[in-house]
């Protein structure tokens, strides 16, 4: 409650005490005195009590709406970075297969090596911290959530996020560099372990999703709710088009490369 609707609490007892303490008890005798004296000072209860508990509904309301829009934004920052983990899960496990499939019959490279590209990109994921700044760095946010268990569960998200980059993001960034080598020669594509890197981004990818999925069951939210939300969000955000176009633009260079290579072949002979 605000301090001037205490303020104005505290002022309507003392009227009350007022109009008790002024009440010419000796007039109690004179019962139509006494019955307006009663009857004034009901009303004047009932007016506080419901003054102040429409009042108190109304800012729990205001609390649960504020905590549950903090709640389901956090909720929305981790489904786009288990979306991406996804992504990535999908793009290794294809990178993984068709690598054992080159090493089994090298005469493949050339028509699958596009299958990589995705893989490639990988490196390049980053999330936004906005979200995890407001979580991290505002003591209010705890005091507005109110559950120390949902707490505790977003921030073993946000340290497991900071160590899935570290651990498979920021180590594909180094072992790729260009990708060059990889996209060039069978012998570039044997210098990378794609099924270990498919093995460690999906322990990561399931760990992020039993976290994600806690904070839900602790918070009682309905799927349907947080679908609802992400659709609202995804209006306001704006969207990354800089790969747009991006696979095809890769596949013509090596359909490119490709007729070249014939090229300067017969003009040898």
């Amino acid at each position: 409650m605000k301090n001037s609707g205490i303020k104005q609490f505290w002022i309507s007892l003392v009227a009350i005490a007022t109009s008790i303490i002024t009440f010419n008890f000796a007039s109690m005798k004179n019962k139509p005195a006494l019955k307006q004296f009663l009857l004034s000072l009901l009303a004047t209860t009932i007016s506080i009590i419901l003054t102040f508990g429409v009042s108190s509904i109304l800012e729990h309301r205001k609390n649960e709406a504020a905590k549950k829009g903090l709640v389901m934004t956090i909720i929305y920052d981790m489904d786009q970075t288990i979306e991406k983990a996804r992504q990535a899960d999908s793009a290794l496990r294809i990178a993984s297969k068709t690598q054992m499939e080159i090493i089994k019959n090298p005469d493949i490279y050339d028509s699958l090596r596009t299958n990589f590209v995705d893989a490639l990109l990988i490196s390049s994921t980053d999330f936004s911290l906005i979200t995890q700044n407001i979580f991290s760095s505002n003591i209010e946010t705890f005091s507005t959530i109110g559950n120390v268990n949902f707490i505790n569960n977003v921030a073993s998200f946000y340290q497991y996020r900071s160590l899935y980059m570290t651990q498979v993001i920021d180590v594909m960034k180094n072992t790729f560099g260009d990708g060059t080598n990889l996209l060039v020669s069978i012998d570039g594509l044997l210098s990378y372990d794609f099924p270990t890197l498919f093995f460690d981004n999906a322990l990561w990818l399931n760990a992020l999703t039993d976290l994600r999925n806690n904070c839900v069951k602790i918070m009682k939210l309905s799927e349907e709710d947080i679908r609802e939300f992400s659709k609202q969000a995804e209006l306001l955000d704006v969207k990354d088009t800089s790969n747009n176009g991006l696979d095809e633009l890769m596949e013509e260079m090596f359909e490119a490369q490709e007729i070249l290579k014939e090229a300067r072949a017969k003009n040898k002979k």
